[in-house]
């Protein structure tokens, strides 16, 4: 991402402290540690005043930066030539990447990336990042830590999103993934994080076969469903 670019706006670092220590990122960090490390590696906050599609591109400056999505989200797509979508995901608040990994990525296999409108990010310098400044402070190190398990964790999320899109049938997908939720939430009921065509998109079909599915399933007695309000029955 270009933080240069002219539709986006800075933002205040300070209002964010607070989501920012509530992050499995940053656990551990007091206050004064975190505003230290964000100063450290360079963090500034943007927000984009208007829906933009963007096309990973190096950095001007061969900068490469560290995100954290603030608010809103990222979605991300493939198109093939006849226009139609696969989601390759979506970024969430809370969730974070490197644009040097995704710029890699996108040399190998072109995608789409959407950003709705109001959506921040908090960018640091990943060179900061990675290799702590003369002070070897002990948080710096906690911090990477907190990083290398939350890509784990991130890894583990992809696993699973295979796993879906490997089940041969359309409910076999969908229990899959409401299976995931399940067991991500610890609980049968649950709030489905998308609509129903983000729902398409995430599992490659088409939404109509989604809905008809949904509508079985619960006849069936496999699900209870109102709107997005999920509950896995016996």
């Amino acid at each position: 991402m270009d933080p240069s670019a002219e539709h986006m706006r800075d933002l205040s670092l300070e209002q964010y402290h607070g989501f920012l220590l509530g992050l499995p990122l940053f656990a551990g960090l007091m206050r004064e540690e975190l505003v230290h490390l964000l100063r450290c590696c360079g963090a500034r906050v943007d927000r984009l005043n208007e829906n933009t599609m963007m096309w990973w591109e190096n950095h001007p400056d061969g900068i490469t930066l560290l995100t954290i999505v603030l608010e809103g989200q990222m979605r991300l797509f493939q198109e093939d030539w006849r226009g139609n979508r696969m989601r390759l995901g979506a970024m969430t608040k809370g969730y974070f990447f490197n644009d040097y990994v995704f710029y890699q990525i996108r040399e190998r296999m072109p995608f789409i990336c959407e950003i709705p409108s109001g959506s921040a990010f908090l960018t640091m310098d990943n060179e900061k990042v990675l290799r702590p400044c003369a002070k070897n402070c002990s948080f710096h190190w906690e911090f990477q830590r907190n990083m290398l398990i939350s890509l784990m964790e991130q890894q583990v999320g992809l696993l699973m999103k295979i796993e879906c899109l490997n089940q041969r049938t359309t409910r076999a997908k969908i229990m899959a993934f409401l299976s995931f939720i399940a067991a991500k939430e610890r609980s049968r009921k649950f709030t489905l994080p998308m609509g129903r065509q983000e729902l398409a998109d995430e599992l490659s079909v088409d939404r109509t076969g989604i809905s008809k599915e949904l509508s079985l399933m619960q006849k069936e007695g496999l699900i209870r469903c109102c709107r997005n309000q999920i509950e896995l029955l016996e």
